[in-house]
């Protein structure tokens, strides 16, 4: 099941800002930026983040009014013989994401599936309206 914390995220992420959570958050210099998708969709953020390897289990997510921090680990695979080649990635992770508008941590749903951790975020005042802009050409002449 994933753990997911509401309250103030920034500085326990962020070097000296302690925390206690373990892992990651402890030491964010020796963790990596998984990859992430955000879409946004009818009040939602969807939020994609690749983390093959982990388990449910690995992973906390943290949330507040403009911020979602996701850490945890992924553990590096059991190794026979002598190693090749080897780029999956295994440690400690850590990813905060700011949203442009107030998220509602209490109605967040998270999945992890096929190695892909799945998030719905909804969010009570962001508007999205799409501004045209004109892009001068300057030395066309």
């Amino acid at each position: 099941m994933l753990t997911i914390r509401y309250r103030q995220v920034s500085s326990r992420l962020k070097p000296g800002g302690g925390g206690g959570a373990g892992g990651a958050a402890e030491n964010p210099r020796s963790a990596f930026s998984p990859p992430v998708d955000i879409s946004y969709r009818d009040g939602l953020f969807i939020v994609r983040v690749d983390i093959a390897g982990a388990s449910a289990e690995d992973i906390t997510i943290e949330a507040c009014e403009h911020e979602l921090a996701i850490y945890g680990s992924i553990r590096a695979a059991d190794r026979t013989g002598s190693c090749r080649l080897m780029e999956r990635r295994s440690g400690q992770f850590r990813r905060v994401l700011t949203f442009p508008g107030k998220i509602t941590p209490e109605g967040i749903d998270a999945s992890l599936q096929q190695g892909v951790l799945i998030l719905r975020i909804p969010t009570s005042d962001l508007e999205i309206d799409p501004t045209e802009i004109k892009i001068e050409i300057q030395g066309a002449d």
